[in-house]
């Protein structure tokens, strides 16, 4: 026995998940701003509106994200935002939240069901 939900069931638990999600941050999408000079720089340039999200520690099994420095192994203080379905977002994208900025390492997909789009994000 296989589960089939329309799209329509989807659409209403998403938007019951959306309703839920406590608190607001603001994705700044990378851009090419000229220098002045014939070159150019990366800039990050806030969307003109803010977004529901839950930012939490990594969910279990997602703690192992290591670097190497030199010959020290630190952990890094990764999160996890969790945000509307729907929402574009990728890796070149910065979010800020509670006035902190974060990089976005990872954005997990979740398939056709998805009721939340996961990202890894770390503080820049």
């Amino acid at each position: 026995m296989s589960l089939l939900l329309r799209q329509g069931q989807i659409d209403r638990m998403r938007l019951t998940v959306n309703r839920a999600l406590p608190d607001e941050l603001v994705i700044h999408r990378r851009a090419r701003e000229s220098d002045g000079g014939g070159g150019f720089r990366t800039a990050y340039l806030p969307d003109p509106d803010s977004i529901a999200c839950r930012v939490s520690n990594p969910l279990g099994g997602e703690t192992d994200v290591r670097q190497v420095s030199g010959t020290r192994l630190a952990d890094e203080d990764m999160y996890t935002a969790s945000i509307a379905a729907e929402v574009s977002i990728s890796k070149l994208d910065r979010i800020e939240w509670e006035g902190r900025t974060f990089e976005v390492n990872e954005v997990l997909q979740r398939g056709n069901w998805e009721l939340t789009r996961r990202v890894r994000i770390k503080e820049v």
